[in-house]
């Protein structure tokens, strides 16, 4: 048999076999709505970076809606917001689902490791997303004074820390103000344990330790200790049943920190999704078996509901 003609199946089987296990179906691919309206590659920061651009999806018509920023994951080193889009339709089946319920929502990229040789450079990617949003939204039916975070994975540790921290915003020139909640998709909260308890090992070489950086700055870029401490906006934690090890204990433990002595703070809401993994958490949104597109938008649309 023709080797060549071996391996194209092989590359077939495998792309549909990775579709339909993480979308239930094919037709997750390409969501499109009539309801709709997209804009797409906008360039956030002008420097003819792609990684710079973003896409917004909004509800046709929209005026004052709620925003919802949607930061990918990708383990800090991977995707971006069209990522794996011929199968699977990420990012822009999220960013399509959300405004089917009501939200405008714009999708950045953002610089990866290594070329960002620091989460922090990450933060200031997302910054500058959120500054271009404030200044930008209007125009697409959103409300520049109703944005709310989110992400996955890499992206609910980057959206937690700029949504708690007191000053992550405010020293990259923006008010801490400007976010009104904060919701985090199976997140990192605690850079240092994740850090020691690598898997496989030599991501700690390869990845933590270079990224984050010593015991003590991976410390520092741990979201878990402003949980319930520093004043910040309302924040959800969202989890899936199977999701990974780490994301779990992490989830866990943000609960814990935000609900001192048995009184759960008043800012923390929380989704625990049965059966989902890690995968689920973002490949389902917009789907008939989507528990987590309408906990966003419920979110942003209660967060924001007093502005």
């Amino acid at each position: 048999m023709n080797r060549a003609f071996v391996v194209s199946c092989a590359i077939v089987v495998m792309l549909v076999g990775a579709s339909q296990a993480g979308c239930l179906s094919l037709s997750n691919r390409y969501r499109t709505s009539l309801a709709v309206q997209t804009a797409s590659d906008l360039a956030y920061v002008d420097d003819g970076d792609p990684k710079h651009r973003l896409d917004i999806f909004a509800p046709s018509g929209a005026q004052g809606a709620p925003v919802v920023v949607f930061v990918h994951g990708g383990f800090w080193r991977s995707q971006d917001k069209r990522y794996f889009e011929p199968v699977v339709g990420l990012y822009g089946n999220v960013g399509v689902a959300l405004a089917d319920m009501g939200i405008v929502t714009v999708i950045p990229s953002y610089r990866l490791f290594p070329q960002a040789q620091s989460f922090e450079e990450q933060l200031d990617d997302v910054a500058q997303a959120v500054r271009f949003t404030r200044d930008h939204i209007a125009v697409h039916g959103g409300d520049p004074n109703k944005i709310v975070l989110a992400g996955h994975s890499a992206g609910g540790h980057l959206v937690a820390y700029l949504g708690t921290s007191p000053d992550a915003l405010t020293k990259r020139g923006l008010d801490q103000g400007i976010v009104k909640g904060t919701a985090a998709l199976s997140g990192i909260y605690d850079v240092l344990t994740s850090a020691n308890n690598a898997d496989p090992p030599e991501d700690k070489v390869t990845l933590w330790d270079p990224f984050f950086g010593s015991d003590d700055e991976k410390r520092a870029a741990s979201p878990l200790a402003f949980f319930g401490i520093a004043p910040h906006a309302p924040i959800m934690l969202v989890i899936g049943e199977l999701d990974f090890k780490n994301c779990l204990r992490d989830y866990k433990n943000g609960v814990a920190a935000l609900t001192p002595g048995d009184v759960r703070d008043p800012r923390l809401s929380t989704v625990f999704v049965k059966g989902n993994t890690h995968e689920d958490m973002v490949l389902e949104i917009g789907t008939r078996d989507d528990e987590v597109g309408p906990a966003v938008a419920a979110f942003a649309r209660v967060v924001t509901a007093t502005h």
